[in-house]
């Protein structure tokens, strides 16, 4: 019995580690890879990441590393690769991995794509509520305001109906802070800055405003500005 079950852990081995892998070529490639993303070179590190699974095609976190690099430049279709591989793999890291990228700040950008919300395991936008849209990874948002002092925004939504966020003026170059509070009701984001000053959002598609074709935003009613999943420096 004890030849039996030797012979099984050798076979899952063999299929988890191909003879021709290189575990260590493989750990020097992701090593590399994370000092390309922490340096925010992203195809570069993707590329290193894409090395590190040809080394050893069953390095889970090469996987995951490389669909969070394709997240933070809007490609869905490796992140759609990679979780499907994920979801296959038998090693309990992948299940793991897969629980992470539901919070993971590197998949914020694609938070509002369909595809990029199936693949990583998320209702689909139109079934998810407003307000766990914008409270989802840390609550942070960015985009433009598009009027006459064009310039930046970033937001961050608090639980508890608080909010606080900077805008950048185009005109002085300068960040100027604020908080607020905010609430939903349907699909419509109420921001109320200071005492009396009320701004109303709507859920809707961002066109040609992100450059992410399918990407939703959050869009000013009676203005110019709008704001998607992400920060400023993301």
């Amino acid at each position: 019995m004890r030849n039996v079950m030797l012979i099984a852990v050798m076979l899952g081995l063999a299929r988890a580690a191909p003879v021709d892998a290189d575990p260590a070529a493989a750990k020097k490639a992701n090593a590399a890879g994370m000092q390309a993303y922490k340096k925010k070179d992203y195809e570069a590190a993707q590329q290193l990441f894409e090395k590190a699974i040809a080394e050893a095609p069953g390095f889970v976190k090469a996987h995951y590393n490389r669909a969070s690099m394709a997240a933070l430049q809007f490609d869905v279709a490796p992140i759609v690769e990679e979780f499907a591989w994920l979801r296959a793999a038998s090693a309990p890291e992948a299940a793991r991995v897969l629980a992470k990228a539901k919070t993971d700040a590197d998949f914020r950008g694609v938070a509002l794509l369909d595809t990029a919300r199936a693949a990583i395991g998320l209702p689909p936008v139109d079934d998810t509520p407003l307000d766990a849209l914008l409270l989802g990874y840390g609550g942070w948002w960015s985009g433009v305001d598009e009027g006459m002092m064009e310039g930046w925004i970033e937001v961050q939504f608090l639980a508890g109906g608080k909010a606080k966020g900077r805008d950048h003026s185009g005109e002085s170059g300068s960040w100027y802070a604020w908080s607020a509070t905010w609430k939903v009701d349907g699909r419509t984001l109420i921001l109320t800055k200071g005492k009396d000053r009320v701004e109303t959002y709507k859920l809707d598609a961002c066109g040609d405003s992100t450059g992410v074709e399918g990407m939703r935003c959050v869009r000013q009613v009676d203005g110019a500005a709008w704001v998607s999943p992400g920060r400023h420096h993301d």
